[in-house]
C-alpha cells in the first residue's frame, strides 16, 4: 500500500470528522477500496473533493459508477440534501452497500440485517451443493458430513460475527435455520424432529454459542493491539461508552452474553483485566457452562475432546441403519407415542400417553422401549448379541429399558447390529396400521393430555417449513445429555 502513503496528508483533519478515543478517523483503505466518513454532508463533500485531487495528482481516477454513499440516521430538521459530486458527476445515494464482505443497510433498525440474509442464502446454497454430491458418491456419512459442514458451511454462518453481534433475533434465527437444516438432512430426519439430538449426537456446537466464542477471542485480540491501530482506538472508545452505560459494541457484547438461555455475566469489564488470558478463559468457560445449562461439575471434569464428542452410532456405515438409529435418538419415528402426541387424525387432538397403545398387543404404550425390547421381536437379536459378547447377557431381562437402549447406542461394537435391528422393527411398525382407541373411551374415564405439548390450534396451523430453534427446555435436555 505504498501508493497510499501520502493520502493521510492529502485528506486533512476536518471539524466534522468522526472521533474514536480522541482520534480523528475520516477514511480507511482495504486494497484499492476506500471508505470516507463524516458527520455532515458538507464535510463528506470536502473529503471527496480532496480525495479526487489526490488521485489526479497521482495519475489515478475515481470510478464514479462504482462509487456510492450512504446516510445513517434521519435528515436534520430544516436541512435539504444536495448530491455529492466527483469531477462534475453525481454520486448515487444507496440504502445498502457491501464493504470488505460486510453488508451495511441504512433503512433498517439492524444495519447488519441484509448481511445475515446474504450469508444465510450463501450457506444454504453451499449446503444444497454438498448434498447433491450424494447423487454421485452415495449417502454421506456423519463424519464426512460434519467435516464438510465445518469447511464449507460454517465459514458463511460465522463470517462477520466479530462485527455483527447477534443483538436482534431475526438475523441469528436465519443462520440457525441453515445449521438445523444441514444437520437434519445429514442425519436423515424430518422437519418435526427435535433439535437437541442434532448437536448432542454430532458434536457440532449450536451456532449462537459458536459465534459468541469467536467474538470473545476476537475482542481480546483487539484489546491487545497497539494504540496506533484503528481497531484498538475503536475498542477503547467502546469501553469508554460502556463505563458511561451508553450503547456501543461492548454494551452489545454484554447484552448478547446476558441474553443466552442461561445468562452469562463477565467477571469484570476493566480494560486491564480484559487483556489477560485468564479473563478470556473465564468468560469462555462460562459460555460453555451456559451451553450445558449450569451442569458445572460435569464441565469442570470435561476435556476439550469431550466438547467435540460424537456418538458412536453415527459411525454406522449402512445409511438405512444409521438413519433408523437417528430416528430413534431424536424421536422422529412413526411409533404411537410420538405420532399421537400431535393428534389422532380425526379431530387432530392429542391423545393421552397412557392411551397410545401398541398396534400389536394393544395392552401397553407403544414407545421405543416397548417396540424394541419385546420378547417376540428381540429373540434373534439377543441370541446373536450373546454369541458376540457374553457381557450383554445381564441386560437381557433388565427392567430399565431406556438404560439398555443407551448402552446399545453407546457401544461401538454392537451399534451397527443394533442399527439393523432398529431398522427392521421400524419397518415392521411402519407397515402396520396404528391402533386408535375410541376418544369417547378415554374421555369418559378422565384421560389427560398433560404430556401433550401440541394443542389443537397449533397442530392445524403448524407450518411444515418452520424450523424449531433451541429454547430453554431444549438447552436443559442438552445439559442432561452431557454435551460439554
Amino acid at each position: 500500500m505504498c501508493f497510499f502513503a501520502d493520502l493521510e496528508a492529502a485528506i486533512a483533519e476536518d471539524v466534522d470528522d468522526l472521533y474514536l478515543a480522541g482520534r480523528a478517523i475520516s477514511h480507511v483503505e482495504q486494497a484499492d477500496d476506500v471508505a470516507l466518513w463524516s458527520t455532515t454532508l458538507d464535510g463528506l463533500q470536502r473529503k471527496l473533493s480532496a480525495f479526487f485531487e489526490w488521485c489526479r495528482t497521482n495519475f489515478m481516477t475515481i470510478s464514479v459508477s462504482k462509487t456510492e454513499w450512504m446516510m445513517f440516521g434521519g435528515i436534520p430538521t430544516g436541512r435539504r440534501l444536495f448530491p455529492l459530486v466527483v469531477n462534475g458527476s453525481q454520486v448515487a445515494l444507496v440504502a445498502q452497500y457491501k464493504y470488505v464482505g460486510i453488508v451495511f443497510t441504512s433503512t433498517k433498525r439492524d444495519i447488519f440485517y441484509e448481511h445475515y440474509v446474504a450469508k444465510a442464502v450463501k450457506a444454504m446454497r453451499v449446503a444444497s451443493v454438498i448434498f447433491s454430491l450424494e447423487n454421485h458418491v452415495g449417502v454421506l456419512t456423519v463424519a464426512v458430513g460434519c467435516r464438510l459442514y465445518q469447511a464449507c458451511v460454517d465459514p458463511h454462518l460465522t463470517f462477520g460475527s466479530e462485527v455483527a453481534l447477534d443483538v436482534h433475533k431475526a438475523g441469528i434465527a436465519r443462520l440457525e435455520r441453515v445449521q438445523v437444516y444441514f444437520l437434519r438432512r445429514l442425519l436423515g430426519l424430518t422437519k418435526r424432529s427435535k433439535t437437541i439430538p442434532l448437536f448432542t449426537e454430532t458434536g457440532v456446537m449450536p451456532l449462537r454459542y459458536r459465534r459468541i466464542v469467536l467474538v470473545l477471542r476476537y475482542a481480546q485480540y483487539v484489546w491487545n493491539l497497539p494504540e496506533r491501530v484503528f481497531a484498538a482506538s475503536g475498542m477503547k472508545d467502546s469501553l469508554d461508552l460502556h463505563r458511561q452505560r451508553v450503547q456501543g459494541w461492548v454494551m452489545d457484547l454484554e447484552y448478547v452474553l446476558y441474553r443466552l438461555p442461561c445468562s452469562v455475566v463477565a467477571p469484570t469489564w476493566d480494560a486491564g483485566a480484559l487483556k489477560t488470558k485468564e479473563w478470556l478463559a473465564e468468560v469462555v468457560d462460562r459460555v460453555y457452562r451456559s451451553l450445558c445449562f449450569g451442569v458445572a461439575k460435569a464441565l469442570d471434569a470435561a476435556s476439550k475432546e469431550t466438547r467435540s464428542w460424537t456418538a458412536p452410532w453415527t459411525g454406522v456405515q449402512n445409511p438405512e441403519h444409521r438413519r433408523a438409529l437417528s430416528r430413534l435418538v431424536s424421536s422422529n419415528h412413526r411409533l404411537a407415542v410420538e405420532v399421537l402426541r400431535r393428534g389422532d387424525g380425526q379431530r387432530r387432538r392429542p391423545v393421552p400417553r397412557e392411551w397410545r397403545l401398541c398396534r400389536f398387543c394393544r395392552e401397553e404404550v407403544e414407545d421405543e422401549v416397548h417396540a424394541l425390547l419385546l420378547v417376540s421381536l428381540r429373540a434373534g437379536f439377543w441370541t446373536e448379541l450373546d454369541g458376540r459378547d457374553a457381557g450383554w447377557r445381564g441386560l437381557r431381562d433388565t427392567r430399565e429399558g431406556f438404560f439398555v437402549l443407551h448402552m446399545l447406542l453407546s457401544s461401538e461394537r454392537v451399534c451397527a447390529r443394533f442399527g439393523r435391528f432398529v431398522s427392521e422393527v421400524f419397518a415392521l411398525f411402519d407397515g402396520s396400521v396404528m391402533f386408535l382407541v375410541a376418544r369417547s373411551l378415554y374421555e369418559h374415564v378422565g384421560g389427560t393430555v398433560a404430556d401433550a405439548d401440541v394443542e389443537d390450534d397449533d397442530v392445524e396451523a403448524e407450518d411444515e417449513d418452520s424450523v424449531e430453534l433451541l429454547d430453554a427446555d431444549d438447552y436443559m435436555a442438552l445439559a442432561l445429555r452431557g454435551f460439554g
